[in-house]
């Protein structure tokens, strides 16, 4: 079985899916650093990323994310940073190691500041740019991705400001993982070496039935 395909099978295997909408699945995320909380909101369908979805399904994305951030802060008292790893497009692909669209959720950390920095580390060739746009919705990782040119990265602060900024050049895998693991004073950012799945089940007994 692919791995994208996995993502949306594994977490009802493994008895880790928390809630469920008509059009996608919130599950108790592998390799979540140890960090209480930490799920990823997964669509039903395949697409490669949210700029793949049909936007009659952004509104209950949005629904669905404001739901996970309450229930979070209900049950850890921490506001939750949300981000995606835009879809690899030629030899841009920001960070994304399964293309299958999934917004990652995680309570207590703000990277936004350091994937920044990052982003004008990356600025190491001519040619290459980035552009941030703060925007609601999803229509913006639509618009980028139906060029079939560049790629993006979706941070959204706990604040609830949403950034979109558009790639055009690889990043790395598994990249703002890195970065909370860098502000977390951590080095278990790949899930894969490090899947806490005890933390993952905990996570699921603790969320179910707060949807």
């Amino acid at each position: 079985m692919e791995e994208c395909c996995a993502l949306a099978i594994n977490p009802y295997k493994d008895g880790r899916v928390v809630h469920e909408t008509p059009n996608f699945f919130v599950s108790a995320a592998l390799g979540s650093m140890g960090l209480p909380g930490y799920v990823l909101i997964v669509s039903r369908e395949h697409f490669i990323g949210t700029g793949d979805m049909p936007p009659e399904l952004h509104r209950e994305l949005d629904e669905l994310m404001q739901q996970t951030r309450g229930v979070l802060r209900n049950r850890y008292g921490r506001d939750t940073f949300f981000f995606e790893h835009g879809p690899r497009v030629g030899r841009c692909g920001w960070g994304g190691c399964i293309d299958h669209a999934h917004v990652h959720a995680v309570p207590g950390v703000d990277i936004t500041e350091l994937f920044a920095l990052d982003l004008l580390r990356n600025l190491d060739e001519t040619d290459l740019f980035y552009r941030v746009d703060r925007l609601d919705g999803f229509q913006r990782a639509v618009d980028i991705y139906d060029k079939r040119e560049t790629s993006y990265v979706m941070v959204q602060r706990p604040q609830g400001e949403r950034l979109f900024s558009e790639v055009n050049f690889p990043g790395e895998s598994q990249w703002l993982r890195k970065l909370i693991a860098m502000q977390l004073h951590s080095s278990q950012w790949n899930w894969r070496a490090h899947p806490y799945r005890e933390r993952a089940m905990q996570t699921a007994e603790e969320l179910a039935g707060r949807f």
